[in-house]
């Protein structure tokens, strides 16, 4: 029997980034599209769309990430975030 060292890869110190496509700046509500474009060096799993700090929405795997949300009239805050694979 022969045993090896394994070494395990360093960590992955490169977050994800997330790119809102659309809608690209201005007001808007009612039903709207929204699309979002996220890169990795290891792999993106998946993107959530938040509205006012709760999920809206969350798509795995396949670009493009793409939600249609409904949004209520005045300012809302909207952030995306994304998850590496592995």
């Amino acid at each position: 029997m022969t045993v090896a060292n394994v070494v395990a890869p360093p960590p992955d110190a490169s977050p994800p980034v997330v790119t809102l496509l659309s809608p690209n700046g201005g007001i808007v509500s009612g039903q709207v599209n929204v699309t979002a474009s996220a890169t990795d060096n290891v792999g993106v799993a998946r993107v959530d769309l938040l509205i006012n700090g709760g999920v809206v929405g969350y798509r795995g795997f396949n670009a493009p990430w793409s939600f249609r949300v409904e949004l209520a009239l005045g300012q809302q805050r909207c952030a995306r975030r994304s998850g590496r694979r592995g």
